[in-house]
């Protein structure tokens, strides 16, 4: 997700900071590892790396239920 996105959903309503977390892997070879930055500035996202996890793509890689999602999302709540 590029910073441009991420401005252009604030402006639609979506509040500048927002409880979130973001996951991210530091081997992804679709996404960018620094866009963490824009998640962490333009949405005060919290951030958790995840080390040589590749893309999270689903069932292309079998990735369909991270636990570091469920773990993330409950500590939302």
């Amino acid at each position: 997700m590029r910073k441009e996105f991420l401005l252009f959903m604030v402006g639609r309503g979506i509040p500048k900071k927002v409880d979130s977390i973001a996951v991210f892997s530091d081997n992804d070879s679709y996404v960018p590892f620094d866009n963490q930055d824009d998640f962490k500035n333009t949405l005060g996202s919290a951030i958790v790396i995840e080390h040589s996890a590749g893309h999270f793509s689903g069932a292309m890689d079998s990735c369909i239920e991270p636990p570091i999602a469920l773990e993330s999302l409950l500590k939302l709540l």
